[in-house]
């Protein structure tokens, strides 16, 4: 199944780039869990600050069937360490809501 994802943009310029590496990124959390229906990216640039820079909140929400994770990470440097990194806390809480799903399951001896 093909995962529906969502970009926004906020204070800056819509990436072509930038969107197909989110798209690649949402569709191989299906790996961890089938049940996703849903994943939303918001980018948004903050006000700069003259010495710092850019500055950036990326925030990641994937929905499903019993499923609900999400991430919000500022990065003042690059938009892409703090996309891989949100999607990496992403990708760890399903994985740990199927390992715990799994674990459940298991019969006690």
């Amino acid at each position: 199944m093909i995962i529906p994802v969502q970009i926004v943009f906020k204070n800056t310029s819509r990436s072509e780039a930038l969107a197909g590496w989110i798209r690649e990124s949402a569709l191989k959390l299906e790996v961890f869990d089938g049940r996703i229906t849903s994943c939303r990216v918001s980018i948004e640039e903050l006000e700069g600050h003259r010495e710092r820079g850019r500055e950036f909140r990326v925030k990641v929400e994937v929905r499903g069937a019993r499923i609900h994770a999400e991430s919000t990470l500022h990065d003042d440097k690059d938009v892409y360490a703090a996309l891989r990194e949100a999607f990496g806390s992403v990708r760890r809480q399903l994985n740990e809501r199927k390992s715990a799903e799994l674990a459940a399951r298991k019969p006690r001896s």
